[in-house]
C-alpha cells in the first residue's frame, strides 16, 4: 500500500512539473499529423485533414497543454482519477463549448464554436439526476431499516 502510495505521489508531483515547466514543442519533419483525440501527451485530431494551417494546429496544441495544466491540477488534488471523472461528468451536463475545462483552455483554439454556457438538461441528464435524487431520499430508510433489522428483537 506504501508503494502504491509513493507511485502516485511522484506521479502526480511529475504531472505538476511538467503543469508549470512544458515540455519544449516539436513537430515531424514536413508538419503536424492528423489525428482524433487528447491521449496524455499526445494530440489527436478529428478528420483526414493533411493539410492542417500549422498555426491552427500550433493553437490546438496550445488549448491542449492547457488541459495537461488542469490534469496536473486535478491529479495533485484528488489523485490521478480525480480529472478524468470530473471531466466525464462536467461534460455530461455541459458538453462541447459549454464544458467550463473546455472555455477554460480556450474554445476558438480547440476548434469550438461557442454555444451557449448552461447546462444541457435532455432526457439523459434529467434520468441520472432523477436516479441521485431517489438514491438521496431511499438512503436514510435504507439505513434505518438495516439498522432495525440488524437490533436484537428484545431491543426495538
Amino acid at each position: 500500500m506504501t508503494l502504491g502510495l509513493l507511485v502516485i505521489a511522484v506521479g502526480a508531483s511529475w504531472r505538476l512539473v511538467i503543469a508549470f515547466k512544458p515540455v519544449p514543442e516539436c513537430s515531424p519533419p514536413g508538419g503536424p499529423l492528423p489525428a482524433t483525440s487528447v491521449t496524455g501527451d499526445v494530440v489527436l485530431k478529428p478528420g483526414l485533414d493533411f493539410f492542417y494551417p500549422r498555426e491552427a494546429f500550433k493553437a490546438l496544441v496550445e488549448h491542449e497543454a492547457r488541459h495537461r495544466e488542469q490534469w496536473a491540477v486535478g491529479t495533485a488534488i484528488g489523485g490521478p482519477l480525480a480529472f478524468p471523472i470530473t471531466y466525464g461528468i462536467t461534460y455530461f451536463f455541459f458538453p462541447g463549448a459549454r464544458n467550463p475545462f473546455e472555455r477554460m483552455a480556450g474554445l476558438e483554439a480547440g476548434g469550438y464554436t461557442p454555444s451557449g454556457a448552461g447546462p444541457v438538461l435532455g432526457p439523459a441528464q434529467l434520468a441520472v439526476l432523477s436516479a441521485l435524487g431517489a438514491i438521496i431520499v431511499a438512503t436514510p430508510f435504507a439505513v434505518r431499516y438495516r439498522r432495525a433489522a440488524a437490533e436484537p428483537r428484545g431491543q426495538r
